[in-house]
């Protein structure tokens, strides 16, 4: 499936996923998001791409079962590794946060 590049660092190249309708919702919602909010995820990109790894949880973490979430304030930009090009992050949802743990659905 064709993809959007977010951002290509030395380690990982990060990419927002197209549906099979042809949208791109990690990367709708990002492209909507206000220069501080695209900012802050645009960091937390650089870093992972660049270094390979967030140690601080409150920035990136693991929801299990192979799925991820950069967390930038209350933006959660949800993503997991490519099964077939193992160098590739693919962004698939994101949202606003309002309650205190990231909802299972």
């Amino acid at each position: 499936m064709q993809r959007i590049v977010a951002y290509v660092g030395q380690i990982f190249r990060l990419e927002f996923a197209r549906q099979q309708n042809g949208t791109f919702p990690a990367g709708e919602f990002f492209t909507a998001l206000e220069l501080s909010g695209q900012l802050g995820l645009l960091a937390l990109f650089k870093r992972f791409g660049d270094i390979g790894e967030i140690k601080n949880e409150q920035k990136f973490k693991s929801l299990g079962a192979g799925l991820f979430e950069f967390k930038s304030g209350s933006i959660r930009m949800l993503c997991a590794y490519c099964r077939k090009e193992r160098s590739v992050v693919v962004l698939t949802n994101a949202f606003v946060k309002k309650q205190q743990k990231t909802p299972p659905g």
